[in-house]
């Protein structure tokens, strides 16, 4: 069994400054965890999102901690400005991600929540294997 950790759980440390979000893996791994997960990717200036999670990858290599999943919000409902398409596009390319870091497992989230006059599915799980 290996042990791990949600990168969610160093959040106060990222948003205070103490640690980058980078500086995460060595902590999780420094702690003694095994595995890591990232819970949403805080994306450095200057950087786009594939570019860090292929930095994130390397340093989790130089590490010697594995990256065993990728969580992200989504909103079929809502997200994207309420544009379905563009949300199922927008998850598609986090799918993308999720293969940058060569995670075995990708979660997220189908809606936040339902508007008053939703008449649709209201239970839906989701589960995608980059």
């Amino acid at each position: 069994m290996k042990i791990g950790v949600s990168s969610y759980s160093f959040h106060r440390l990222v948003k205070s400054g103490e640690l980058a979000q980078i500086d995460v893996i060595g902590k999780a791994k420094e702690i003694g965890f095994d595995v890591i997960e990232f819970s949403t990717i805080n994306v450095p200036a200057g950087k786009t999102l594939p570019q860090f999670a292929a930095e994130l990858r390397a340093e989790a290599d130089r590490v010697g901690i594995d990256i065993v999943n990728y969580t992200i919000g989504a909103d079929f409902l809502k997200g994207s400005n309420g544009d379905l398409q563009a949300e199922i596009e927008r998850v598609k390319s986090e799918v993308d991600v999720a293969a940058i870091l060569r995670v075995p497992g990708m979660r997220h989230d189908a809606t936040f929540g339902w508007a008053a006059d939703y008449k649709g599915v209201r239970s839906l799980d989701l589960l995608c294997l980059a």
